[in-house]
């Protein structure tokens, strides 16, 4: 069934800001529809063919001078499976390198089929309708494509832009009055592939390209909050996958981390964006290691700290990485706002059609003045009009009140 883009965002709207936190459990994503879109500066907006929403104060002006501040994270999704690259199917009578090549060439067919332009007006009117002040965004991806001569042995990184998710989600946001500007971004893997098509028929080329795929992870701040200090880097540990077949090639992973220090309400905190690595085998070596890196990196961090993003970890998962997080003195919002809910965001199916949510690995971690307020998954039932979930993930978005120094106790 295909629902209305809007009403489903509205709905994680609701979710997010309809109540206070609360001891008793609630569904992750209700059924109902909302009353009211909360807007950043607190004040409210009346939604067409509902009851006018309640006068007053902003809620987050309170005695104490405590202030809310809004927050999401959002997985954007490469748009195809990029790990099948790491082990390509073999095709009887056909060298590895050529195997590699036809599955690049799939996976490019896959991540057209799947249809960034649109997933991406899916995306937009989901933050549009929440209005966080930050959005921690990964897989920001960047296709690039050139003539071929990667299959011909020469590795020249082609330029020619074929999708650029980051300018597209954007340029929605703008569209729909709600412009964000990018604070702090990160390139993590860059790679170049030939890219091979082969008559079934055949078995001769009717296509060859250069694919180029460079991930990035990006912090958007709203358009009119300053920023300073804005940071980002590669994490030391990463992983590095030899190409079963092909001899001599191997992959490296580099993952990364984006921050800011933002002011919010007349507060300054620092707001940091991550993706680490996936959890299963070896790799989860490499995913413990980046939190150990990321934990070190935000120790003498004197701001109230705001950590989101795909974490690939999850409580009593095969890695320590939550465990090692929580004992760097961060809370997981979710867990202390909603712990009897299991709140999943990871993975629907390669072709956005299928699956299930099935782990929590999207968090926000909340450290120093800050105190979990609501939380609510994202996008989590949304669809395209052809179908499509707007992510392989939900999203997630929170809200925590931010403590006024001068009032601290």
């Amino acid at each position: 069934m295909t629902y209305l883009r809007s009403s489903l965002a509205l709905t994680a709207a609701a979710a997010l800001f309809a109540c206070a936190p609360s001891s008793q459990s609630t569904p992750a994503e209700p059924a109902g529809g909302a009353d009211a879109a909360l807007l950043p500066d607190g004040s409210t907006q009346a939604i067409p063919g509902q009851p006018e929403p309640p006068r007053g104060p902003p809620p987050w002006s309170m005695a104490g001078g405590k202030k809310l501040v809004t927050v999401m994270t959002r997985n954007l999704y490469l748009g195809a499976d990029i790990n099948k690259v790491m082990n390509p199917p073999a095709i009887p009578g056909v060298p590895g390198e050529v195997a590699l090549a036809v599955t690049a060439d799939a996976l490019w067919e896959t991540v057209q089929a799947n249809d960034f332009p649109s997933r991406a007006r899916a995306l937009a009117a989901e933050i549009a309708a929440i209005r966080p002040d930050l959005v921690a965004l990964q897989e920001a991806s960047l296709y690039r494509l050139g003539p071929g001569l990667a299959c011909q042995g020469h590795l020249v990184p082609p330029e020619e832009v074929a999708l650029d998710y980051l300018a597209i989600l954007t340029a929605e946001l703008a569209a729909r009055g709600t412009p964000y500007r990018v604070a702090a971004q990160v390139e993590n893997f860059d790679g170049t592939l030939c890219a091979l098509k082969l008559d079934p028929a055949t078995g001769q080329p009717v296509r060859a390209l250069d694919v180029r795929l460079t991930d990035r992870d990006v912090v958007l701040v709203r358009g009119d909050l300053p920023v300073r200090d804005a940071r980002a880097a590669n994490y030391v540990a990463r992983a590095t996958f030899s190409v079963p077949g092909v001899t001599g090639l191997d992959i490296t992973i580099p993952r990364g981390w984006a921050s800011a220090e933002v002011k919010v309400r007349g507060e300054w905190l620092r707001f940091v964006g991550t993706h680490l690595e996936e959890e299963v085998g070896p790799l989860g070596i490499v995913q413990m290691a980046q939190a150990e890196e990321l934990a070190a990196l935000l120790a003498h961090e004197p701001l109230p700290v705001i950590l989101a993003g795909d974490f690939n970890a999850f409580p009593g998962g095969p890695t320590t990485s939550h465990a090692l997080l929580r004992a760097a003195g961060f809370h997981d919002a979710w867990e202390l706002l909603r712990s009897e809910d299991p709140g999943p965001t990871c993975c629907f199916a390669e072709d956005l059609r299928s699956g299930a949510l099935e782990t929590r690995i999207d968090l926000v971690w909340l450290r120093g003045g800050l105190l979990p307020w609501s939380i609510a998954r994202t996008g989590a039932t949304a669809l395209t009009p052809a179908g499509l979930h707007p992510s392989d993930h939900a999203g997630v978005a929170a809200r925590a009140l931010l403590l006024d120094p001068r009032f601290e106790r």
